[in-house]
């Protein structure tokens, strides 16, 4: 049997995972942490908050902001204030990201549950412990946190602006750390299904629910089930999602036979009316060309021809967006603008050619080109099914 693209990281890795970027925070601690008494921000707790909520889930990211609170505290680079300023914000950015907005940009609500929750929590639990000018955590004095000071909640408002200043900046540095984490390929679920029947591909066993809330690009040669894998996964979508929130970018051509196997095919066999359906009839280059020069123009035709759905997208984005074919364009398209339709909706499942069946391509440098963009286009995504 296939293997199922896990969505949710394995166990181990989790844990290993948990294991570096504690380590990350507990080494820069000496290096980066600010004295603002009664705190020491330290922006790096709130970048790794914002990595562990969206990578890890709140779970583990409290864990992590937990482990770095007690060893830097034990270390004397810490004090009490890095719990509440650090578990917050990890389990916000978890449960957003996990349960309402499965975008990088969760990582930017770290700062409500760190400055909002984290610093309110701590200011009610040391005031409470010695009302006062002075309160002792662990044996360490702790100023400035009164509730005399600057009125009746002063040392809440003080607080709320040390965990601020700490923790909206770190939190904009989680998010650009993420889109260079995704832009590099690391952050990357692939699922490679290695056996077959009869010399064909069993039937894969993805669901559509699985895949839900990422960016997925199923490859493979020609006849491998990528159109009908795709078709499957919307058919399901249809069935869970509001189908006004979902749309189809089609850049196949039509139907063609080549050596008994069928090559391209649209993605839906009969309109449906319910979904949004950007179409657009493209040429086969390198089965039709008679020359080099026409192989390029009609490899150009359809570039230009894809460009007006990107444009057509672009002005009026969908949710969830199903891509068939996103091979074609790269044959001579530009990947960037692809990501950036992609980076448009929440849940991308596109599919596209990468194989052996067509490299003939007079000379061109159309088919090296188009395999190199795919594999950028792989390590961009993050889930990659192999066929």
């Amino acid at each position: 049997m296939g293997r199922k693209p896990n969505s949710q990281m394995p166990r181990t890795m989790k844990i290993a995972l948990s294991a570096v970027l504690t380590a990350l925070g507990v080494i820069l601690s000496p290096l980066f942490s600010i004295p603002m008494p009664p705190i020491k921000a330290y922006p790096i707790q709130h970048c790794i908050n914002a990595i562990s909520g969206v990578v890890l889930g709140p779970f583990w990211a409290v864990i992590v902001a937990t482990m770095i609170g007690i060893i830097r505290n034990l270390l004397g680079t810490g004090t009490f204030f890095a719990f509440p300023g650090g578990i917050f914000g990890g389990l916000v950015v978890g449960l957003v990201y996990k349960y309402l907005w499965r975008n990088d940009l969760s990582a930017l609500t770290e700062s409500i549950g760190t400055v909002v929750i984290g610093a309110t929590v701590g200011y009610a639990f040391i005031s409470g412990l010695a009302p006062g000018e002075v309160s002792y955590v662990l044996g360490m004095p702790v100023r400035g946190v009164s509730s005399t000071m600057w009125g009746v909640s002063g040392g809440m408002w003080v607080l709320w602006l040390m965990f601020g200043a700490s923790s909206i900046p770190g939190s904009f540095l989680g998010f650009l750390c993420l889109k260079a984490l995704r832009r590099a390929g690391v952050l990357k679920t692939v699922s490679e299904k290695i056996s077959t029947q009869n010399g064909r591909p069993n039937k894969p066993n993805f669901s559509y629910d699985e895949l839900r809330g990422k960016k997925v690009l199923i490859q493979g040669d020609v006849g491998s089930g990528k159109t009908a894998l795709t078709r499957r996964l919307l058919l399901e979508a249809l069935t869970i999602e509001d189908p006004s929130d979902v749309a189809v970018i089609d850049m196949a051509p039509e139907v063609a036979v080549r050596n008994g196997v069928i090559i391209g095919g649209k993605l839906l066999n009969t309109p449906d009316e319910r979904i949004r359906v950007l179409n657009v009839n493209s040429y086969t280059p390198r089965l039709t060309a008679k020359s080099p020069e026409e192989l390029l123009e009609l490899a150009d035709t359809n570039r230009k021809r894809v460009e007006e759905l990107f444009e057509a997208f672009d002005e009026k984005p969908s949710r969830i967006l199903f891509v068939n074919d996103v091979s074609i364009y790269l044959q001579r398209g530009d990947l960037e603008k692809l990501l950036g339709i992609i980076d448009k909706a929440e849940t991308v499942i596109a599919n596209g050619y990468y194989g052996e069946g067509l490299k003939e391509d007079l000379g061109t440098g159309v088919s090296a080109r188009e395999k190199s963009l795919m594999e950028e286009l792989a390590r961009r995504m993050e889930v990659v099914i192999k066929l």
